[in-house]
């Protein structure tokens, strides 16, 4: 029987044989004299003959997808399990009544039952979800959770880090491990074979910052593609609060009079009541968003408080095309700007909510300090605005309130 290396140009127009993939052992590529065209996986057990086990149709399985499963089953196959004779005797169980048996559970199947478990615990759970849908979900989609390996798990982040991503490895590997801790509280699975992986890549802090030209385009983007989405990117660069707390801003917590946002402390990352007042762009945004939202809805921007769309996700990949970019490099920006602006860091650590929460500042005091973040984030609208347009910068004096 020949073998080829298969390519999707192949496969497209391979007239009837069997073609043995030279990348997966074991997988072949199936035409038949009528034209269908079939992934089998082919293997011996203890020197048996061919076991032929069917995987699925081509092109509703893509080669990517027909060569993951293949691996998946031939490392069934090398610890001595046979996967035809299991599915028999898993299928023969399934029959013979009155026993029922719990269908098998897939990774794409689990995988939803996780993406919801997180929205309830992680401001950032539409990150997971990206990471399971681009690189899980294509390699392990249709296979058992329970017959995912540590094997497996190693196999998968070589892949991706043959792609190019090297710290962004190490977060899919704490989405995996996460994702099989949740299967093992459930009892899915006996054990989690992510537990305790060395990392492949070492991690150090980050101190990237948007540079002018990158925020000239960022912002080129979003005005190309006006939604909710694009009001939040902004915001998050314009204030500087953190995403989760960005998008699931409420409109009572909005005084668009008096031009201050007031979060309680039950929606920030550390419990810490905080308040942040809006400059002109700021409200110029929410505005627009008032007008477009009905009066009874809570959310400024429902849309991201729900599952990303396709035209939301498209946006978040924007800043794909910035060097090594973070999502957090926006708060960074944020930071760091006010710094070159002059404003002290005990005012930075207070509007991005770092500072010691006294008794006072946790009951009574919401105000103290408004001052100085009206002056702090007036002054980074209008060095924004002077980025946009591309002005040199001038050498002005901040003068804060005193105290």
């Amino acid at each position: 029987m020949p073998k080829k290396t298969l390519t999707d140009r192949f496969l497209a127009g391979a007239r009837a044989a069997n073609y043995f993939d030279t990348t997966v052992r074991g997988l072949c590529f199936r035409v038949t004299p009528a034209g269908a065209k079939i992934w089998s996986f082919v293997y011996r057990v203890k020197g048996g003959g061919p076991q032929w086990m069917k995987v699925g149709s081509y092109p509703a399985l893509t080669l990517v997808q027909a060569r993951a499963a293949a691996k998946g089953l031939r490392r069934l196959v090398d610890v001595g399990r046979d996967p035809i004779a299991e599915t028999r005797a898993a299928a023969a169980t399934a029959a013979a009544p009155p026993t029922p048996v719990a269908p098998i559970l897939t990774v794409r199947t689990f995988a939803k039952t996780f993406i919801t478990f997180q929205k309830g615990r992680k401001q950032t759970w539409h990150e997971d979800e990206l990471k399971i849908k681009k690189y899980i979900l294509p390699a392990w989609g249709e296979l058992p959770i329970a017959s995912i390996t540590r094997t497996m798990i190693a196999a998968l982040l070589s892949d991706i880090a043959a792609q190019g991503l090297t710290v962004g490895v190490n977060r899919v590997q704490m989405v995996i491990s996460r994702m099989l801790a949740i299967a093992l509280s459930e009892g899915h699975i006996d054990a989690n074979p992510a537990s305790r992986m060395e990392k492949r890549f070492a991690e150090v802090a980050r101190e990237r910052v948007l540079t002018d030209d990158e925020i000239r385009a960022l912002h080129a983007e979003l005005v190309a593609r006006p939604s909710e989405a694009a009001d939040v990117v902004w915001l998050r660069l314009l204030l500087g609060q953190r995403g989760g707390e960005t998008e699931g801003m409420l409109w009572k917590e909005l005084d668009l009079e008096a031009r201050t946002w007031f979060l309680n402390g039950v929606r920030t990352k550390n419990g810490r009541p905080h308040l942040i007042w809006l400059p002109e762009s700021a409200v110029a945004i929410l505005t627009r968003a008032r007008g477009r939202v009905p009066v009874k809805t809570p959310h400024v921007f429902p849309s991201m408080s729900a599952s990303i769309t396709a035209d939301e996700r498209a946006l978040y990949g924007v800043a794909a095309t910035f060097e090594n970019f973070d999502w957090r490099d926006l708060r960074r920006t944020f930071s760091t700007g006010l710094g070159d602006l002059g404003i002290e860091d005990g005012v930075i650590d207070r509007l991005l909510n770092h500072a010691a929460a006294t008794i006072s500042r946790k009951h009574y005091n919401h105000a103290k300090y408004l001052p100085e973040k009206q002056v702090a984030l007036a002054a980074w609208d209008r060095e924004l605005a002077r980025i946009l347009t591309n002005k040199p910068k001038t050498s002005r004096v901040l003068v804060m309130p005193s105290r």
